[in-house]
């Protein structure tokens, strides 16, 4: 403590000033730095020029009362002390003077050196003390607010003490209402709100889908704190994680299913090819050289379809394919073509195949060479799960908004609806055992969904196990010259 005092006393009477001044005086070891006001206005004009430790003011100032001045202090927030004197010691005065903001309350006919020391000490230290109080108070409230999460305190009785903006922020999420009356608020009622028990830590989901975690620690008082952390993002993550984690195991799972598969499809034709080679070379009779050499050219082209569809998707995932759009004039010699490529299959299996064009289409824009590789892959898998003497469809036709529809429809084995997503996905067949019924690496579809993206054009698959599967593209209207009589024809792409 200092050893001068700045003392304001506001006082009316001159004669009580010169009593409290040599009461004032007489305290040993102490430096006086006195200043006597005798009215209500120069003593507020003191305390708001500021610099004092204690303030002395008497219960009557003029017009005013010692207790409106308390009243005064108090309410421009000045953290002086005050210390009310009065000619009469009255314990209504007393607590009045208390309720206004004073640190003390002396009688003056009691006055002294003594007692004027001790309540001026102890009511700096005090000040002192409740300032550093308040110092805390407020770091410890805007520690608090800024946390991050949502903290809340109950006492013994389960009661809300405390909370943070946060926390009044989440449960506003659930009741709007329920934390304006935080008198009336415990630990029961809040677990009542969020309809479950409160536990060390439990999950809570909002009503606007937000994930929250509360977690709940007892104090040794008997009370709790419930704090209240935002882990949306933290499970949004935690599921992308484990998504990726996930599609990375199917992915390497389905290439090793892929490698098993290719190796055995790679294989039953080379067997073929090296067979019949061996009897050709063998010189018997047994067989006809030219059957030989059919079987040796079927497996052939089997074995190079395998490998052209392994490296068209290579070259696909590297970003090396390039889409050379022209104009296609010849609809009906691309899908003629097409349906060349796989009429030994379709011949194998007794499957016919049909395809109409619309007449409205006069030309399609587009890479001539992935257009074709899309029929052949969807006209390849058509024919290979359709019945014995099954049908197969092609069919372009204009739709209404300009764009236009390729569908390849057969009347097979069909697929489950609940299963079309997967057969898009690369090394992925439906059955991927050795001895499934259906050949095939898995990369049909997924070729003919990259080439379809490289025209801006969509995929999508209608099927139902034992009725047969469509697969529509949808080219966009830029890529579709339709005849139309309002208009006159643009031919450039």
């Amino acid at each position: 403590m200092a050893d001068e005092w700045s003392i304001l006393l506001v006082e009316d009477d001159e004669d009580d000033y010169l009593i409290t001044r040599e009461f004032l005086e007489e305290i040993p070891g102490r430096k006086l730095n006195l200043h006597w006001v005798d009215n209500y206005e120069e003593g507020m004009a003191l305390i708001d020029a500021g610099g004092l430790d204690i303030c002395l003011v008497d219960y009557r100032i003029g017009g005013h009362t010692g207790l409106e001045f308390l009243a005064g202090v108090k309410a421009k927030g000045t953290q002086i002390p005050m210390v009310l004197l009065t000619g009469v010691g009255q314990r209504d005065i007393d607590v009045a003077a208390t309720e206004a903001g004073a640190a003390d309350f002396l009688d003056k006919s009691e006055l002294s050196s003594t007692t004027l020391d001790r309540t001026i000490r102890y009511a700096i230290a005090n000040a002192a003390s409740m300032k550093a109080l308040a110092e805390k108070t407020g770091f410890l409230e805007t520690t608090l607010e800024n946390t991050g999460a949502g903290i809340a305190a109950f006492d013994a009785s389960r009661k809300l003490t405390m909370s943070n903006h946060l926390f009044d922020f989440f449960i506003d999420r659930f009741d709007s209402n329920f934390i304006k009356n935080k008198a009336d608020i415990t630990l029961e009622k809040i677990a009542a709100l969020l309809d479950l028990e409160l536990s060390q830590t439990v999950s809570v989901v909002c009503p606007d889908g937000h994930i929250f975690e509360l977690r709940l620690n007892t104090v040794p008082s008997g009370g709790a704190v419930v704090f209240v952390l935002d882990i949306t993002e933290q499970k949004a993550l935690e599921e992308t994680m484990i998504q990726a984690r996930n599609d990375a195991q199917a992915a390497s799972r389905a290439k090793s299913a892929f490698l098993s598969n290719i190796s055995h499809e790679l294989r039953t034709p080379l067997h073929s090819i090296i067979g019949y080679s061996d009897l050709i070379l063998s010189g018997t009779d047994a067989l006809n050289p030219k059957d030989c050499a059919g079987q040796i050219h079927e497996s052939g082209t089997h074995l190079l379809s395998l490998i052209e569809d392994v490296l068209s998707y290579s070259k696909l995932e590297s970003g090396e394919y390039s889409c050379n759009r022209e104009r296609i004039f010849e609809i009906d010699g691309l899908i003629k073509a097409s349906i060349a490529k796989v009429a030994s299959a379709a011949s194998r299996r007794n499957v016919t195949i049909e395809f109409t064009i619309d007449p409205q289409i006069i030309s399609l824009f587009g890479d001539q060479m992935g257009l074709r590789q899309i029929l052949t892959n969807l006209l390849s898998n058509a024919i290979e799960f359709s019945y014995e003497g099954g049908s197969v469809e092609v069919t372009l036709y204009a739709l209404e908004n300009g764009s236009a529809s390729l569908c390849v429809r057969d009347h097979g084995v069909g697929m489950d609806p609940e299963k079309v997503d997967r057969a898009f996905v690369p090394f992925v067949q439906l059955d991927d055992s050795l001895d499934r019924s259906h050949e095939g690496t898995g990369l049909g579809l997924p070729i003919v969904k990259s080439v379809a993206r490289h025209h801006n054009a969509n995929v999508s698959i209608e099927t139902m196990i034992g009725e047969g599967t469509a697969v529509f593209i949808t080219l966009p209207p830029l890529s579709v010259d339709i005849h139309s009589p309002d208009r006159e024809q643009v031919a450039t792409p």
